[in-house]
């Protein structure tokens, strides 16, 4: 049986002709739509914005305009010979960025002018800072020699008797070498006959506990202690013990950088606070390794305070750990700045879990271009930056710099990301919607 809504109408030959051509019409234009549809799911373009004529708009999405010095540039005046960084965040690998900025109507012409674009994790581009040493409360040893990292310092136990008596587990002590041992800069012998340094670690009925300023500072849970120390490294004492030292008010919570996770949500720690993640798809575009997330109860969570919801647009906190693929070093996170760890034993004193995988290969400028008056406009100029190179390096940011050449004014930037037609394009596309089904609906079961 034909399904037919106009059975009952009858045309004469000259309308029957126009409606056949208006419905072949209807169904050219609804194939175009549907290809054309097709065409922006799997080649999509994503385009970020930036107004400097409103700044504080929720509608910029390009992130933290700034000059060479990382101040914020708000007002959109960069002065000749200065440049002006900023970033812009997304899943997935592209082809091109086509960068485009419009001038306010009294700014000079730019001369000259160049864009250059890199791919990696904001936080890896941050300044590098000075080298870090072992974290405090490590047990250390070298050629016969006992050490206790303590507030920072390198001390030394007077002899191994004095290691003993004490009773810092002799197996606990990691070997290493006199060049790890410079970052920490030494400090007063240990003895046996002196109180325990800060930094000593405690097993008491169960629990643990850290000196700190000679107060005992008790671990909020065994997992808190886990994210930074282990087992082996607390002295085991007992209850009688505590009443030699004072307690510290506040308890030890997770290590800076720990993931965490209670009911649905799952959260980074940093400092004082929790900083919820937004979705699975951001946690992964982040770098974060699912086994590294840490079950934790409502009393852990409250020791902290609720920070900003981290989005795509999300920093690392102070804390994370990044591990550079070629050459097997690691940088950690502190004000700020990223901080060179000068071996994988130092390293291992600060990730109790899986660090952050970058590519040194990211801070390098792999694509500049020279910035063009655009056709057909007065005050817009466009640079377009072919980034297929980029796309195998791990990171969800692209950091873009431009130099002018000349004062001018800037009333907005705009940065579009497009992907080229092959089929090379549309088999990553099509497993990039795979992994964000899996992403979004496959359960996770965390470790325990």
């Amino acid at each position: 049986m034909k399904f037919d809504l106009t059975r009952e109408a009858v045309l004469d030959e000259k309308n029957r002709k126009i409606y056949r051509f208006l419905q072949a019409i209807l169904y050219l234009a609804a194939f175009f739509g549907a290809l054309y549809l097709s065409y922006l799911i799997l080649f999509p373009i994503r385009t970020f914005e930036f107004d400097f004529t409103n700044p504080n708009s929720s509608a910029n999405s390009i992130i933290s305009p700034r000059s060479e010095a990382g101040s914020l540039i708000r007002d959109g005046k960069i002065s000749k010979d200065k440049k002006i960084y900023f970033d812009t965040a997304l899943v997935g690998n592209f082809s091109e960025a086509i960068v485009s900025f419009t001038l306010s109507r009294n700014s000079a012409e730019p001369e000259l002018g160049i864009a250059e674009i890199r791919r990696s994790y904001q936080a890896f581009f941050y300044p590098e800072g000075s080298p870090i040493g072992f974290r405090n409360g490590t047990l250390v040893k070298n050629n016969g020699n006992f050490y206790l990292i303590s507030d920072g310092k390198l001390r030394k136990f007077e002899s191994v008797n004095a290691v003993r008596i004490l009773g810092f587990p002799l197996a606990a002590f990691i070997a290493v070498d006199a060049e790890e041992m410079k970052y920490n800069s030494p400090s007063q012998e240990i003895t046996s006959a002196g109180k325990y340094p800060d930094g000593a670690l405690f097993q008491i009925d169960g629990a643990y506990y850290i000196l700190e300023d000679q107060n005992l500072k008790r671990f909020a849970s065994v997992s808190a202690y886990l994210t930074q120390y282990s087992s082996g490294q607390a002295i085991s004492k007992d209850s009688d013990f505590l009443a030699q030292y004072p307690l510290h008010n506040d308890p030890a919570g997770f290590s800076d950088g720990s993931l965490i996770s209670y009911g649905e949500g799952v959260y980074a720690i940093s400092g004082k606070d929790f900083f919820p993640i937004d979705n699975p798809i951001t946690f992964e575009a982040m770098g974060y390794d699912w086994n590294s997330v840490i079950p934790a109860s409502a009393d852990e969570l409250a020791l902290y305070q609720k920070g900003k919801l981290t989005n795509i647009k999300g920093v690392h906190p102070a804390g994370t750990v990044f591990s550079v693929v070629e050459d097997n070093c690691y940088y950690l996170i502190q004000d700020g700045l990223k901080h060179f760890l000068p071996s994988t034993n130092i390293a291992n004193s600060w990730a109790k879990n899986n660090p952050i995988i970058v590519s040194k290969k990211g801070l390098e400028i792999f694509k500049d271009c020279s910035v063009d008056k655009k056709i057909l406009t007065a005050r817009t100029y466009v640079c377009k930056l072919p980034i297929e190179n980029l796309a195998n390096l791990p990171g969800k940011d692209y950091e873009i710099m431009q130099n002018l050449n000349r004062d001018v004014e800037i009333d907005s930037l705009e940065v579009t990301f497009k992907k080229t037609v092959s089929f090379a394009n549309l088999k990553a596309t099509l497993r990039d919607m795979l992994n964000r089904i899996i992403i979004r609906y496959v359960p996770r079961t965390y470790i325990q």
